[in-house]
């Protein structure tokens, strides 16, 4: 199961990996988006688990620990971001970003909470497969105080993703099917996300007076 994961996530490393992580206005970017987005993954952690049956104790179990590895993460990157010389308040959050987190309410609500694991299992692994080469670049270029946020994720334990396979090795097929496809999706919002990144958007809102 897994090798059929990394092989559709194969698909993607080149465009991942040739984003201009060098340059200081997309890492300024980047850290801006990923603090937007990733303010709401403890709370579709919880969306997810409050939909799971009572018996069903190990993945309720599951998401209550990846509630706990996940919070306050976004302050990583705020901090970042700091380090940089620059702040969250410059950067509003961008269409890519509400894309990202929007779809898995969408899928949640549809599917069922195992459409979560998709999701996290997109960004787990890229985090673990393909983070170390990007940590390696931005540290480089920026320096490690300002790199906080993709070292914690690029560093995480093999066991981690390990522990998501053994937990949707207990689905039907049908949630299989799901997580496959949801996982795909993540990837393809994601390449969006970073793809969005490399320029900025206009600072100020569209402002509509009544008529």
């Amino acid at each position: 199961m897994k090798r059929v994961f990394e092989q559709k996530l194969e698909e993607f490393r080149e465009t991942i990996l040739k984003m201009p992580w060098e340059s200081r206005s997309f890492y300024e970017n980047y850290l801006a988006q990923t603090y937007h987005f990733v303010k709401f993954n403890t709370r579709i952690i919880c969306k997810a688990m409050v939909q799971t049956k009572p018996e069903d104790l190990a993945t309720y179990k599951r998401y209550l620990e990846h509630i706990n590895e996940e919070i306050n993460h976004e302050f990583l990157a705020v901090k970042d971001l700091r380090k940089l010389g620059n702040q969250i308040e410059n950067f509003p959050m961008k269409a890519e970003s509400k894309a990202l987190i929007g779809t898995q309410h969408f899928n949640i609500d549809t599917y069922g909470h195992s459409a979560l694991m998709g999701y996290a299992l997109a960004l787990e692994m890229i985090a673990f497969y393909f983070g170390p080469n990007i940590y390696e670049r931005v540290s480089n270029q920026f320096g490690a105080d300002a790199c906080h946020f993709i070292r914690v994720h690029a560093l995480e334990d093999e066991e981690h993703i390990e522990s998501a396979f053994q937990l949707i090795s207990q689905f039907d097929d049908q949630e299989l099917k799901i997580i496959g496809e949801i996982f795909e999706e993540s990837l393809q919002l994601y390449a969006n996300f970073l793809s969005s990144c490399i320029s900025r958007s206009l600072s100020q809102p569209l402002l509509l007076e009544a008529a």
